[in-house]
């Protein structure tokens, strides 16, 4: 068997001593600290040190800790719940305390939950592996907790030609600081992908699959999944190129609510790394992905095909509500590129003109969106930011009403890479598109490895495509 990835199982407890992967130190350094009893778990994960399925099992070895240290099982799952609120421990304990047998407690079953996680989550990965096809050059966004990189490394030991190239994965960064880090060290021949030129590689023909994970799915074949997600799905089916979705059966919901609430982050959440942002960001809190959009879902128990298409009505068996949790704006004029500065006030004027909030996407590497963004705040229009892969969200929403896309002068009509999937996305969905002479701000793709906190990695993982603007005939 291939070298497991540390974060396949980055809590380990031998009886004594509980050691914990510091995932705020990744990529640059693998440090296993050692973790004092139940308050120092708790510590560790209010820190953010572990997460995904690091909680998961901090979860499970807590209980332990809590059954030693003369805490209930309900205080402790209360305590994990108030050091991350956003985390679902509440279901996850009460999956735990239902298998708890006759004449044993919880810590016997906290056991054997781990065990029995830790061997489905291997035979998914070994799934996934055999259904790769060979070759296999795939684009990733997710990185579930080292199963894909686990996955990957299978597929290579058992001789099949293997290439990955994960998406940055704004706005936490998980494809630069964790998936493409290791998928390296695993030997995976390995690019990043900057989130904007998802389209591009998707219509070169590089890759060959695309392979996401779930955070939630229902039996009709749909999936909940971390945002994002449904951009690179269209962009896929657009340019058929199959997508496989990793999912957990137990729990699948029936169906999703119609419609479905979704409620948006604190846009702190999103910001840059070390970058003031001039104004405020929309980070909803995750994407659907429907059903007909996914070639194969691969779960613990089997493989699920596809739902059958039985009229034009299915293709969109849900709607999207936006929860009144804070003040969002419901139509916006989308802006993706940076115009040329003698075109800066053209597009001011009309966007005044169609008095409307207006959206921008940040246009990675150099983040001139960003830029753009403040210029249009100090003019006085309502302005708001997004990550580039969050754009299909504002379409499936229902929130773009008008989009405008920055062409670069002088090329030939060729468009920026987030103008070109906003630009398909808007003529998908029937909405108004104009265009505006766009700009190269910044070309060196190789600093995101330095914005995201992985430098050690610049200059040893390519990054994909290397050119900022592609040709799109629409």
């Amino acid at each position: 068997m291939p070298n497991t990835p540390a974060l396949f199982e980055p809590v380990r407890f031998d009886g004594k001593q509980l050691r914990l992967l510091d995932e705020t130190r990744l990529p640059e350094q693998e440090a296993w600290v050692s973790i004092e009893g139940l308050r120092g778990l708790l510590q560790a994960v209010e820190r953010m040190q572990t997460r995904a399925f690091g909680q998961v099992l901090a979860l499970a070895y807590g209980l332990i800790l809590g059954e030693r240290e003369g805490f209930s099982p309900q205080q402790v799952i209360q305590a994990f719940a108030s050091a991350r609120p956003t985390f679902p421990f509440g279901g996850i304990g009460r999956q735990i305390i239902s298998n708890v047998q006759p004449g044993t407690g919880i810590s016997e079953a906290a056991l054997s939950f781990i065990q029995a996680t830790l061997k489905i989550r291997r035979t998914r990965a070994e799934r996934l592996a055999e259904l790769l096809p060979d070759p296999a050059y795939l684009l990733t966004h997710c990185h579930v907790s080292g199963e894909l990189g686990l996955a990957l490394a299978i597929a290579k030991e058992a001789g099949k030609r293997v290439k990955a190239y994960p998406t940055l994965t704004r706005p936490y960064g998980q494809g630069v600081r964790l998936s493409a880090p290791e998928f390296f060290s695993l030997g995976i021949e390995t690019e990043l992908v900057a989130d904007n030129a998802v389209l591009q590689i998707v219509a070169s023909g590089k890759v060959n699959l695309v392979v996401i994970g779930s955070d939630r799915s229902n039996q009709q074949g749909d999936i909940l999944n971390k945002v994002g997600s449904y951009t690179v799905a269209f962009l896929a089916k657009a340019f058929h190129v199959p997508l496989f979705a990793l999912i957990q059966e137990m729990g699948a919901d029936k169906t999703f609510p119609a419609p479905l609430p979704i409620e948006f982050r604190d846009p702190k959440e999103a910001e840059p790394p070390k970058l003031t942002v001039p104004v405020e960001y929309l980070y909803p809190s995750f994407d659907v992905v429907p059903g007909h959009l996914i070639a194969k879902r691969i779960g613990f128990f089997g493989v699920y095909d596809p739902p059958p298409v039985m009229s034009d009505d299915s293709l969109t068996p849900f709607r999207i509500e936006v929860q009144a949790n804070k003040r969002i704006p419901s139509a916006l004029s989308l802006v993706v590129g940076h115009p040329a500065r003698d075109e800066t006030g053209r597009l001011i004027k009309r966007l005044r003109a169609v008095e409307r909030p207006v959206l921008v996407l940040e246009d990675l590497p150099a983040l001139g969106g960003v830029t753009l963004a403040g210029r249009l705040r100090q003019e006085g229009l309502e302005t708001y930011l997004a990550c580039d892969l969050m754009a299909g969200f504002f379409f499936e929403a229902g929130m773009v009403a008008g989009v405008h896309a920055g062409i670069l002068q002088g090329a030939q009509g060729r468009l920026s890479k987030g103008a070109a999937s906003a630009s398909l996305l808007a003529k998908t969905y029937g909405i108004p598109l104009e265009a505006f002479g766009a700009e190269l701000y910044g070309t060196k793709e190789e600093n995101l490895f330095r914005m995201f906190g992985a430098p050690t990695f610049e200059g040893k993982i390519p990054v994909f495509p290397g050119k900022p603007f592609e040709r799109l005939p629409l």
